[in-house]
């Protein structure tokens, strides 16, 4: 049998072969194998690899550094161990090959045979426990990797430890395990399973007042840092230790419980509030204006429906508001957890919460055959002339409660749930947004701690951010950080900085917020009902999406259903509190449930999310196309108007051009990322997307100067080219870029990639084609720039000739505009006028909004130049009307300041005053760049002292 490397990552991280450790010497390269290792054997990105060694702040050659790491890992190790593909490394090995899942498996495999065989459980439990060798992940560097990964090992070998103590209490060794118990308990202080055990080993060794003394300690640890009572178990095993309970000398148990279970307790006293209740006065003021009005005039029953997401603290509002109004219910308070979101636990149903209410209220158990419509009439008659407050928390839905609801005069009901629709009219419905900012930092100090989060202002403020506002995930970190006095603050700030990883992280002693978000999605699952299940299956898509917001349209795209169909799954999952609706037809995910979404993704193969991205990247295309007709007119040669097949699919429809570039303001960088998603998983359906996609986002990028954008797009596409994916990519691509570099300044290397496409162009035999004239005109203006007019001129000239031959009018219009421009610089403005007013013509012809704008800001400011002011006015109404159609600021702008320069010119000094003013105030709303072009103009008007001496020209 051939050997095969056996690697290590409890404990210093290594890699045996044949017998003996190889010599991997340097942490970083460790750390690379760690990375490979952690992840399941799956596919790790090369950017993922530079996370875990750098985090948020990679050096510039981080890239590079990794690729050098794996080549050396490589020689190394046996030949073909970590395999290359398009989406980043693999390690190639058996999960029986690493110790971590040796640990994890032996583990499982344990579980499965402790009832039937104990004995080989425990010698299970042993060999699983013999792959520790100290704390995980040593000898790689102070990593985030590290960080991230380390404490879910741990997680893992303290389950394993906890599961062979229980087996070995059963097999009543506790004499054998009790020195191992105590030094387990003194390194984890905080784990009530570990606590309890070590409890029950010492009483049965004789020692109960040291069993009672471990007990208070801990008691007095959580109290004193957390603010809560140890949980129900370990208080239920203290009590039987001081009342010597006999059962707890008994074998075969390893923790039994005395007492009647808590599970599903109807209380006659109300849950206390959380002492670190924080906040919320708007909600709790409104709840409490409902509360009044029933005790201004108790002729009515009340019942308040609080919903909102899961763990955004629905609970403790209930709680609140109960202590609050308790003294106006004479006939007392009950309280029913109703485990609607408990995860793993079954919804209690309506015989059996009705059956708790009855006893609660003095009545007897209810029996097997009890009809339902009965135990109700009994409900009912118990409540009759009593004034009572239920709280009625963790509802499935008021469906739930419905027939427990109170109709006594008087009474009243709180509902926490996160599915609010349905239910009886007259029901108050209360929403529960997130904790705001303030309130998110001030509940993490009461539960991290004060002195941290005055220590560390700014981090505090982004842990709370990260935690998404919600109380479940700012405990959960807030107890965590307690228990690591010594972490500040920063380095959980680092923990949940990675996305992929934050929802573990949010997890502690029971507590998981993954799981208390998933109870959402599993119940709509369960119910089988066709519209809940399309919202599940829409949620499990939706991680694809680069931002949590989503149209009808989109998830139409997404799923392959009509718009109503996807627009009732979004409904669903609204309606179930997994996401929210801020306006009509929109949809966003909460911030931790997108997390979860993602998670989701990340468990697809790469064929199934390449063929999703491709369906989201052609529908971007098509909303894109709809916005580039919409901005520069259906005849304009950007992609329009041959048809594509995108132009079928159903997607966004804009109003006006204002309205479409805001939509690509906002969705820009969500789809120039989709589109770099499906070039790395399908280059070739991207090479067929990526010429049409940036056409009709040329003259987008153009208005906006969008650079990052642009430049990421291009080289992306660059990308394509070199993957052979399509050959007339590259000159298409570096055209943009000469376009780019010459806009940021960069002329010589905007000269240089010009003469590179130009090159290629030619020698493809594409020297007549739309996309060869568009890169003369952007080559013209690099070199109009760099002071080469004559060359520049002669760039326009060919563009124009081609534009005017093969039909391409945009082209020609704007090369025409660019002569004009030569021309003024020589003086020559009255051709310079007439070539403007020819391509005003072709872009008024074409619908081209923006071309024309630009065309008449331009004439205005050669009238301006010629002294003609009074035809710059003339020109300035339908200058300005074709700017405020657009929606863009900078020609808004511009045609202000170039009309009160004209103003000022004519005497006209308060109409010129007032233009300043409409100027700047488009100009506060503007880019920096689009400013400081306007800057100097803007102060040459301002400055203009002559306003009131009378005109100086015609």
């Amino acid at each position: 049998m051939n050997a095969v490397p056996d690697f290590r990552i409890l404990g210093p991280v290594e890699v045996r072969y044949e017998g003996k450790p190889l010599p991997i010497t340097a942490p970083m390269q460790r750390a690379v194998l760690a990375s490979l290792l952690t992840r399941d054997l799956a596919v790790v990105p090369v950017t993922a690899l530079v996370g875990d060694l750098w985090g948020a702040s990679p050096p510039a050659s981080a890239v590079a550094t990794v690729r050098n790491y794996i080549r050396r890992l490589r020689a190394l190790l046996p030949e073909g161990t970590i395999e290359s593909t398009h989406a980043g490394y693999r390690l190639l090995a058996r999960p029986e090959q690493i110790d971590a899942f040796r640990l994890t498996a032996l583990g499982e495999r344990a579980r499965a045979l402790k009832d039937t065989t104990p004995d080989e459980a425990v010698a299970t439990l042993t060999a699983a426990m013999e792959t520790w060798r100290g704390a995980p992940l040593q000898g790689i560097g102070d990593v985030p990797l590290r960080a991230w990964q380390a404490p879910r090992l741990e997680e893992s070998y303290l389950g394993v430890a906890e599961e062979y103590y229980d087996l070995q209490l059963r097999a009543g060794a506790a004499g054998r395990v009790l020195a191992d118990l105590t030094r387990f308990h003194s390194q984890y202080p905080m784990r009530e399973r570990l606590a309890g055990q070590l409890m029950l080993a010492l009483y049965r060794t004789g020692r109960t007042a040291d069993a009672a003394a471990c007990f208070r300690r801990l008691r007095a640890t959580f109290v004193n840092r957390l603010g809560v009572e140890p949980g129900t178990e370990l208080r239920d095993l203290h009590g039987a230790i001081l009342r010597q309970d006999p059962e707890l000398l008994t074998s075969g148990r390893s923790a039994p419980l005395s007492g009647k279970s808590y599970g599903a307790e109807t209380r006659s006293v109300l849950p206390p509030v959380p002492r670190d209740f924080v906040g919320r006065a708007e909600v709790l003021d409104e709840i409490a204006g409902h509360f009044d009005a029933l005790t201004a005039s108790p002729v009515t029953a009340l019942t308040c429906v609080v919903h909102g997401q899961g763990g955004v603290g629905k609970s403790a509002i209930a709680w609140k508001v109960a202590a609050d109004v308790a003294d106006r219910f004479p006939g007392g308070t009950l309280c029913v957890d109703l485990h609607g979101a408990t995860p793993g636990a079954p919804a209690l149903s309506t015989r059996d919460t009705l059956g708790l209410l009855i006893k609660e209220l003095g009545g007897a158990e209810l029996e097997p055959h009890d009809d339902l419509d009965d135990v109700i009439r009994w409900y009912r008659a118990r409540l009759s002339g009593r004034r009572v407050l239920l709280v009625l928390d963790n509802a499935v839905n008021l469906g739930q409660v419905a027939p427990v609801l109170p109709d006594e005069p008087g009474c009243a009901a709180i509902v926490t749930t996160r599915s609010p629709d349905g239910g009886p009219q007259g029901v108050v419905r209360v929403y529960l947004p997130a904790m705001s900012a303030e309130e998110s930092v001030a509940l993490l100090a009461s539960t991290a701690g004060a002195r941290k989060v005055r220590a560390e202002p700014e981090q505090a403020a982004r842990l709370a951010s990260q935690c998404g506002g919600l109380p479940l995930a700012l405990r959960l970190v807030g107890t965590r950080a307690a228990t690591q006095p010594h972490w500040p603050l920063a380095d959980w700030v680092t923990l949940l900085g990675d996305e992929r990883r934050r929802l573990d992280q949010l997890s502690h002693e029971g507590l998981d917020l993954r799981a208390s978000l998933l109870v959402s999605i599993d119940s709509l699952r369960a119910t089988g009902e066709p519209g809940d299940l399309d919202a599940t299956r829409l949620f499990d898509l939706l991680g694809v999406l680069p931002a949590p917001g989503c149209t009808p349209e989109l998830a139409a795209a997404l799923t392959g259903w009509p718009v109503r169909r996807a627009e009732r799954a979004l409904r669903q999952l609204a309606g179930a509190h997994v996401l929210f609706s801020p306006r009509p037809s929109y949809y966003v995910l909460y911030d931790l449930v997108a997390l979860l979404a993602k998670e989701q993704d990340g468990g697809r193969d790469d064929e199934e999310r390449a063929a999703l991205v491709s369906r989201v990247v052609r529908w971007y295309l098509a909303a894109a196309r709809q916005a580039a007709e919409k901005i520069s007119g259906a005849r304009s040669p950007h992609g329009l108007p041959r048809r594509h097949p995108v132009d079928e699919l159903e997607t966004v429809r804009f109003a006006a051009a204002g309205e479409a570039t805001a939509w690509l303001d906002a969705e820009i960088g969500h789809l120039v990322t989709l589109f770099a998603r499906l070039a790395a998983l399908r280059p070739r359906a991207a090479a067929e997307l990526a010429i049409p996609l940036t056409h009709a986002l040329a003259l987008y990028f153009n208005i906006t100067m969008r650079w990052r954008e642009r430049d990421a797009l291009a080289e992306c596409i660059l990308d394509l080219a070199d993957s052979d994916a399509d050959d007339r990519l590259e000159p298409f691509a570096l055209s943009q870029l000469v376009n780019i570099e010459g806009q940021r300044g960069n002329l010589g290397e905007a000269d240089r990639l010009a003469r590179r496409a130009h090159e290629l162009f030619t020698a493809q035999g594409r020297d007549t084609d739309l996309d060869f004239a568009g890169l003369l005109m952007n080559w013209s203006n690099v070199l109009f720039f760099s002071d080469r007019v004559d060359e520049a001129t002669a760039l326009c000239g060919r563009a124009a000739e081609l534009a005017a031959a093969h039909g391409y009018r945009y082209i020609e219009a704007a090369a025409l505009s660019n002569l004009a421009t030569v021309r003024r610089i020589y003086g020559d403005t009255a051709e310079a006028l007439s070539l403007l007013e020819k391509a005003a013509h072709i872009h008024s012809d074409c619908g081209n909004l923006y071309g024309q704008a630009m065309t008449y800001n331009v004439l205005l400011a050669i009238h301006g130049e010629r002294g003609d002011h009074r035809a710059v006015i003339r020109h300035a109404t339908t200058a300005l009307a074709l700017c405020d159609e657009l929606g863009n600021g900078y020609c808004t702008a511009e045609c202000h300041a170039r009309t009160a320069r004209s103003l000022s010119e004519l005497g006209r000094a308060d109409e010129a005053e007032d233009q300043l003013a409409r100027a700047h105030e488009v100009m506060a709303g503007i880019s920096s760049r689009e400013r400081f072009r306007l800057a100097s103009l803007l102060d040459n008007i301002e400055f203009h002292e002559s306003w009131k001496d009378g005109p100086r020209g015609a």
